[in-house]
């Protein structure tokens, strides 16, 4: 089928004109094609974008190549010109300069309107939440069409303390049509009309005069320019502010202080404002006499007198009050009569009673005042700290006493490495339950974190298989807890007390048998027969003599 349609194409480029031959013949080369794909002509070559699109042929005129040299010069014997020599060096220059100055006939879009831009000016509204003032806020924008490559970028110019995020609104990109029909173009850009994008309707008002006149070359309509729309907080806080300005004559603030910085940072003198005011009228104030006549009910006349300084131009009112008016006078400040060692000032209903100055201002009451700001000695009363008796909060969970009965006990590990040697231990013991706890004391520079070493539970011997009660924690005792032996080495005063209390739970802590195991050795101690002891024997009774002088009640 493929060669019967050549064949056809074939036989009517025979019976065409000449005229229509170059259409045929590009006919044909279609249907012998394979590979109907676009093919892309730009490339890049030395360092340079080239198009490899193959230009249309030229059509010669034969009669005009004929006779194009028919009477060369050499030809008739007339004098030859100096031919330009060209050189290497300026061959390559102009080469170079041919390569940078390459435009085709036919210039892509990248390279025909590189750094061509359509700009637009529009406006889109935002809604205004819990403002009684403005339910909407227009924001001014500027759409920009790049040319180039068909991208689109919306640009929200800044606003000093506008308090929004004004800057790159929309980022450069290809700006797809709310019906999915495709992207933007610059057909779709037209003045007084609006234009949806993501959702947000943008009213497009004015444009430049280069795309005007980019619509024109192109025969396209750009539309009529439209007013711009304007929001309550404009019309009510900006154009007010402008008309008082202006009415005053007055410069805004910010305004005036910038003048005055550039002009002190060019080598400009600082304005003294009304210096020459305050040289010629400092001290002389106008004073008037006047009242004012309160008709209301319970009213009254008031009496006042008004200062005018002509130094300044300020005013100063002051009332007059008669005696017994039952008004409070107007709060006056503080002079320097009225500070003086020894006695009290107020300040804001406070007391400050002062003691003493430094030796200027002692200088300055002598020199001055002819006061004498002598010293007062202060003496600090003892303080006496309240002795504060512990209880633990009652839960009602057991009586009081057993309550009370919380023991803590001091320890240290009985295997000792060098880095344990400094380490200590408080086991808490609740009598109720016979619950254990073990918290290690944190101490910096231990590489120990410290805190909680052993849950709150019931604790079992890992060598005798016993449950520990609280009758087994005692100075000088060895105890296992989670297979880690701890020796108590001391307790707290009021553990030690507790003990002595309940001799029956805590049978070393019982007075009466220790009295009786360390009587021998106190005998002999008075008599002087200590070698009459072993030296267990002896250690063993000097402790029990230590332990007993810590228990001893005052």
């Amino acid at each position: 089928m493929k060669n019967q349609d050549i064949l056809d194409a074939q036989a009517i480029m025979a019976m065409s004109p000449p005229s229509t031959l170059k259409s045929m013949r590009q006919t044909a080369e279609h249907y012998r094609r394979d590979d109907f794909s676009l093919k892309q002509t730009l490339n890049y070559c030395l360092s340079g974008r080239v198009d490899l699109k193959r230009p249309e042929g030229i059509e010669i005129d034969k009669h005009l190549l004929l006779h194009m040299n028919a009477f060369p010069a050499w030809r008739l014997g007339e004098p030859k010109k100096d031919a330009l020599r060209i050189t290497h060096e300026m061959w390559r220059e102009a080469k170079e300069e041919r390569r940078l100055t390459f435009r085709p006939e036919h210039q892509p879009a990248w390279l025909k309107h590189d750094r061509q831009t359509l700009r637009f000016y529009a406006y889109f509204q935002e809604p205004v939440h819990d403002n009684p003032t403005e339910n909407y806020r227009v924001r001014y924008c500027l759409l920009l069409f790049y040319l180039e490559d068909g991208t689109m970028q919306i640009m929200e110019p800044r606003i000093e303390n506008s308090g929004l995020l004004q800057g790159a609104f929309l980022k450069r990109h290809r700006f797809p049509r709310p019906d999915g029909s495709g992207f933007f173009t610059m057909e779709d850009l037209k003045l007084s009309t609006d234009v949806i994008i993501y959702t947000r309707v943008f009213r497009i008002i004015d444009c430049d005069p280069f795309t005007k006149w980019f619509y024109e070359q192109c025969n396209l309509d750009v539309g009529q320019a439209s007013e711009p729309l304007s929001d309550n907080f404009f019309e009510n806080e900006v154009v007010r502010r402008a008309h008082f300005l202006l009415r005053r004559r007055l410069v805004p603030k910010d305004v005036k202080e910038s003048r005055e910085y550039t002009e002190i940072m060019l080598g400009g003198s600082r304005k003294n404002v009304g210096l020459k005011q305050h040289l010629d009228n400092d001290r002389k104030v106008l004073r008037f006499f006047c009242y004012w006549d309160d008709k209301t009910n319970y009213g009254m006349r008031s009496y006042y007198v008004i200062h005018y300084f002509l130094a300044d131009d300020t005013v100063e009112i002051l009332e007059c009050y008669p005696k017994n008016s039952g008004k409070r006078e107007f709060p006056t400040f503080l002079k320097p009569e009225d500070f003086e060692v020894g006695r009290m000032i107020t300040v804001y209903n406070r007391q400050f009673h002062l003691y003493d100055c430094d030796d200027f201002t002692r200088d300055f009451y002598l020199k001055y005042t002819g006061l004498r700001q002598d010293k007062e000695e202060i003496v600090d009363e003892p303080l006496e700290l309240p002795k504060i008796q512990w209880k633990p909060h009652v839960l009602g969970l057991s009586t009081e006493e057993d309550t009370l009965a919380s023991c803590l006990n001091i320890a240290k590990l009985v295997k000792e490495t060098r880095e344990d040697e400094d380490r200590r231990f408080i086991i808490s013991v609740r009598e109720r339950d016979n619950t254990i706890m073990v918290f290690e004391i944190r101490k910096n520079n231990s590489g120990h974190v410290g805190g909680k070493f052993a849950d709150a539970g019931k604790k079992i011997d890992s060598v005798t298989g016993k449950t520990y009660t609280a009758a087994d924690f005692y100075i000088g005792a060895i105890v296992n807890i989670n297979t880690v032996a701890f020796a108590i080495i001391d307790a707290d005063e009021r553990t030690l007390n507790h003990m002595q209390d309940h001799p029956a739970k805590y049978p070393v802590s019982d007075f009466t048998k220790i009295k009786n195991k360390i009587s021998g050795v106190l005998h002999a101690l008075k008599e002087g027969n200590v070698q009459t002891l072993s030296r267990a024997e002896l250690q063993y009774h000097l402790c029990g003599v230590l332990l007993v002088s810590r228990m001893a009640p005052a």
